[in-house]
């Protein structure tokens, strides 16, 4: 068995704090980023689902963060807009003890055409 110290109980809930996080925050940048580009592009909730032969309802659960995204689903939701989903990943926090450029802000883009 093992024991772990109050330190070692601390620094697993921190990660964990962190991880979910990370995750709130991927999750409302996404929402974001697809009601912008449906504002951009001129469609309406409405057309969207439509377009994905879905309910308005799960069109309304995704841009409210209330549906957990799969990779595909947000593909397929950039598709029928007309768009292309670009993903950048970056350090958590900025390196102070290398000086160059830096590192762009992690974040999930919807870019409109092809690459």
């Amino acid at each position: 068995m093992t024991v772990h110290t109050d330190y070692e109980h601390l620094q697993e809930s921190a990660l964990d704090a962190r991880r979910l996080m990370r995750q709130e925050e991927l999750m409302l940048e996404v929402t974001e980023a697809l009601t912008a580009a449906l504002k951009r592009v001129g469609v309406s909730q409405t057309e969207l689902a439509r377009r994905l032969h879905k309910t308005k309802g799960f069109v309304s659960q995704v841009l409210s963060g209330g549906r957990n995204l799969t990779l595909r689903t947000l593909a397929d939701v950039a598709d029928a807009l007309d768009q292309r989903v670009q993903v950048e990943l970056s350090d958590q926090a900025p390196r102070r003890k290398r000086p160059g450029p830096r590192q762009p802000k992690e974040r999930a883009a919807i870019r409109q055409g092809q690459p």
